[in-house]
């Protein structure tokens, strides 16, 4: 723009010049045309920029890793003049890490509705912001600029993936054969055969039910249906993790262990320490929609340092049959409890 004021400038002092050398007519009409035609660029510009309306939107609001999504800028301009150059500045960061990326567009905008879009993506787990910072409105010759501080922000939450092999690891550690189910009846922690159906690739040799097979010359497995009196926790650790993409990583853990228990019809409690209350959060998950609700709960938390969430729980009173699984950072061991589950040495799953 100081370039085109400068070169403006420039023909303004030559077609004085040369008005005053020849004397004519034409260059008195030319120099008058000059001088005002920037206050008309100016006015129309102005009224066209205070009659524009610029929306954001992001669609669709949740994606998985690394699925694109697209970002709609609408511009609305319903009077008759053009904008000639419009020039959006918007960031995209995702809330636990600090990944910025910026995005500039520069298009000219017509009386209408016109649609300019985005693709955006992100490798980590999370919230994604999406903000609008500013947008400048330039006049038809590059003299003015009109800035609209609109700073709009829409957010689209980024899932975990499910590690197959975090589950089939707990599925090993956790699950409940034939033996286990007759070692738990004297702890009044009963399990019940639920079904029996044709054994499947991946299924637990202890499973097995021997005599029914026999009877039908083919291998049959037991279902059972947990109806425990214990409290089953999942407890995660929010912590920075120096790694690149630790803290991703404690999120997947977490949230395959999620899914393992509710593909085991069991009923759990989330908990996770929210640094921006110094609180322990803890809800009931029944569902998938109640496990989505608690992840995008997480995503509005801050990651912190040390093991805030293991020393809030520790303070909180539960019954010793009760089974928490904790979720930390490979770096955080706890003393006298059984680790369960090791992944890529980041994170650790310990029982407590």
């Amino acid at each position: 723009m100081r370039k085109n004021r400068i070169g403006y400038g420039i023909i303004l002092v030559g077609t004085l010049f040369l008005l005053l050398f020849y004397h004519n007519y034409f260059f008195l009409v030319f120099l008058i045309g000059m001088i005002l035609l920037p206050g008309v660029s100016y006015g129309v510009t102005r009224y066209t920029v205070a009659h524009c309306e610029v929306e954001v939107a992001l669609a669709p609001a949740m994606l998985t890793k690394e699925q694109t999504v697209t970002a709609s800028f609408l511009v609305k301009n319903p009077t008759m003049f053009v904008l000639p150059a419009v020039h959006v500045c918007v960031q995209c960061q995702n809330d636990f890490y600090e990944n910025e990326e910026s995005q500039e567009m520069i298009f000219a905008v017509a009386r209408g509705n016109h649609c300019y879009e985005w693709e955006l993506s992100s490798i980590y787990a999370g919230n994604v912001s999406l903000r609008e910072e500013r947008i400048f409105f330039y006049d038809y010759l590059g003299l003015f600029c009109f800035s609209n501080n609109v700073q709009q922000q829409k957010k689209v939450a980024v899932f975990p993936k499910r590690i197959e092999l975090i589950v089939t690891m707990l599925d090993e550690s956790l699950s409940i054969g034939q033996e286990e189910v007759n070692r738990y009846e004297q702890a009044e922690d009963v399990t019940s055969l639920r079904d029996v159906r044709e054994y499947q690739p991946g299924d637990r040799l202890q499973k097995i039910h021997w005599k029914l097979s026999t009877k039908q010359d083919k291998l049959m497995v037991k279902e059972f249906e947990w109806e425990s009196n214990r409290t089953r926790t999942l407890l995660l650790e929010l912590n920075e993790v120096i790694e690149q993409g630790g803290l991703d990583a404690l999120i997947e853990v977490w949230y395959s262990a999620a899914c393992y228990f509710l593909e085991q019809e069991v009923s759990f409690f989330a908990c996770y320490y929210n640094a921006r209350t110094s609180t322990l959060s803890t809800s009931n998950v029944e569902s998938g929609e109640d496990l989505n609700r608690v992840l995008f709960d997480i995503y509005e938390c801050t990651s912190y340092e040390g093991q805030c969430a293991y020393e809030a729980y520790e303070q909180e009173e539960r019954k010793e049959q009760d089974v928490t699984l904790y979720v930390a950072p490979y770096s955080y061991p706890v003393e006298g409890t059984e680790q369960i589950v090791t992944y890529k040495e980041q994170v650790r799953v310990v029982c407590l």
